[in-house]
Formats: C-alpha cells, structure tokens, sequence
C-alpha cells in the first residue's frame, strides 16, 4: 500500500468517527431529552443503562449512513448528521414503513397510497 493510500485510508477513517460521534451523542442527547420528559410525568420512571446505549448506538447507525449520503461540500452537513442522531428512532420508523410498502408493490406489483 503506498504511503498516499495510506493518508487517505486514515482521513477517511476519521472522518467516519466524527460523524458516528457527532451522531451518538445525539443518540444520548435524545435519550436525555425522552428521559426528562417521561420522568416529569412518571415518578416510577427509572434510569436505563440499556436504552441509552441502544440509543447511542441507533444514532451512530443513522447519521453513519445519513452522512454517507450527504456530500461533504454541504453546508450545515455536521448538523445534519447530528440531527439524525437526535432523531434516529424518527428516522428508523419512516425508513422501515417505507421500505415495508416498497417490497408489498414489488411483490404484488399493485400501488399502494399513504
């Protein structure tokens, strides 16, 4: 491997562990937020290790592959990718209904309307 493959290799893993940081802790800001919210309303409701580390890592996920999308000469791309990560549960639904319908009208051939 050449030493310019190499310095490539290394930018580009970089840039993918910023964007799974920035995106995994919006994973953890999200479960913050939901965990406020609920416990305002829920005095039983109590700190979970595993749901934050699920959300962690579902953000991670999303704004991984959201951030594959996105060009790197987009303004407010970091943002973007953040976002997901607060939003990967969002994200994830839209994503799995959409799929769902796709693979239904392939199989069937019919259209279906939302």
């Amino acid at each position: 491997m050449a030493q310019n493959e190499t310095l490539e290799l290394i930018i580009n893993v970089a840039k993918a562990g910023k964007e799974i940081l920035l995106a995994g802790s919006g994973g953890v800001v999200a479960y913050l937020y939901d965990y406020t919210k609920t416990s305002k309303n829920n005095e039983a409701h109590k700190w979970s290790n595993k749901a934050l580390v699920i959300n962690t890592i579902l953000g991670m996920f999303v704004g991984y592959v959201v951030g594959s999308l996105i060009p790197f000469n987009v303004t407010y791309r970091d943002a973007i990718i953040a976002f997901s990560g607060v939003s990967a549960f969002t994200i994830v639904g839209i994503v799995e209904s959409r799929f769902a319908v796709w693979i239904i009208e392939r199989l069937t051939g019919k259209k279906y309307d939302d």
